[in-house]
């Protein structure tokens, strides 16, 4: 009787084993530190970091562009007019002013 229990154990106890270790690795696999749902997080945040990476690149482009125009040995001089206007409020005599109420 007690050989026929332990061979029975044996039989029941090796899958049992088994099976609760091939579920904790599955488990980890996917819910772990670095399991599927933590890689799906990471690229989606990859991919909205670079998103905001070339929206900053975009307006670090325009503000080189704005520089450039500024150098002294390459001063564009409609741009400082435009600035003038834009910034003091300094116009020409002959300019002519249209106002746009939608700004």
């Amino acid at each position: 009787m007690r050989a026929i229990l332990k061979y029975r154990a044996k039989k029941v106890l090796m899958p049992s084993l088994l099976l609760l270790l091939m579920a904790y690795f599955i488990y980890h696999l996917v819910q772990g530190h670095y399991g599927l749902l933590s890689w799906q997080k990471l690229r989606f945040k990859n991919a909205t970091l670079l998103k905001e990476t070339e929206k900053i690149e975009k307006k670090a482009q325009i503000l080189q562009d704005k520089v450039n125009r500024l150098q002294p040995n390459q001063l564009d001089l409609d741009y400082v007019e435009e600035l003038v206007h834009e910034k003091v409020g300094v116009y020409h005599l002959n300019d002519l002013i249209v106002h746009n109420k939608s700004k």
